[in-house]
């Protein structure tokens, strides 16, 4: 089984590290909710180590603004809209 991705706008695919229990009080979610934890690829020099920004379904990202610790670019992940309309009608089919 290959490992969940999110495609992005600029063409560059997110892929998945790891999932994780946890609460998201800016978001008014008090309970233990699922999120995933995705590497994001630099725009600039494509380093994905250390970018992570996380995900609560999967699809699209929670507020995330990431620094590259390879070359110090600030960015924020734009996922590719034709993307999300896919995975939800997908899901949408599924349930």
């Amino acid at each position: 089984m290959s490992k969940p991705e999110i495609r992005l706008r600029n063409g560059k695919l997110a892929t998945y590290k790891s999932s994780r229990q946890t609460r998201i009080p800016d978001m008014g979610i008090n309970e233990l909710t699922e999120v995933h934890s995705f590497r994001i690829p630099c725009p600039v020099c494509d380093h994905d180590e250390d970018n992570i920004a996380v995900s609560q379904d999967g699809i699209v990202f929670l507020n995330s603004q990431i620094v590259c610790r390879f070359c110090g670019v600030f960015f924020r992940p734009v996922v590719d809209p034709v993307f999300i309309k896919e995975q939800r009608m997908v899901r949408s089919i599924i349930s």
